[in-house]
């Protein structure tokens, strides 16, 4: 069994740890860093933006990753926007260019101040 919680505070796996849950009864709790490697975004990013009709260049990708730095939930907010914009702003040719991206990281940092 794997439980990933992002974001967390500690009482939510203690909680879960013990009564009512007692999932570690089942397991083992085991740290993760915070972050993921950059190098392991690029496949499933880019593999993301192709399910969906997106198409997006090397170089946005990579502005993508960048911002995200390794935080997963920053990462996927950031592709989740960048993705809402193209189809918001591009409905035709689904191309994420410099304006969608700009536009999809300026809502996705909006939406991460706005949750911490």
């Amino acid at each position: 069994m794997v439980v990933l919680v992002d974001g967390s505070d500690a009482r939510t796996i203690e909680q879960l740890m013990g009564k009512p849950y007692e999932l570690a009864r089942l397991g083992q709790r085991r740290e993760l860093p915070p972050t993921i490697p950059i190098d392991q975004w690029r496949r499933p990013l880019l593999e993301r933006f192709q399910r969906a009709g997106l198409s997006i260049s090397a170089e946005r990708l990579e502005r993508i990753i960048q911002f995200g730095e390794g935080r997963p939930y920053d990462t996927m907010s950031a592709r989740l926007y960048v993705g809402m914009t193209a189809r918001r702003v591009r409905p035709a040719d689904a191309e994420v260019d410099d304006f969608v991206l700009e536009t999809g990281l300026k809502e996705a940092r909006g939406r991460l101040d706005h949750d911490s």
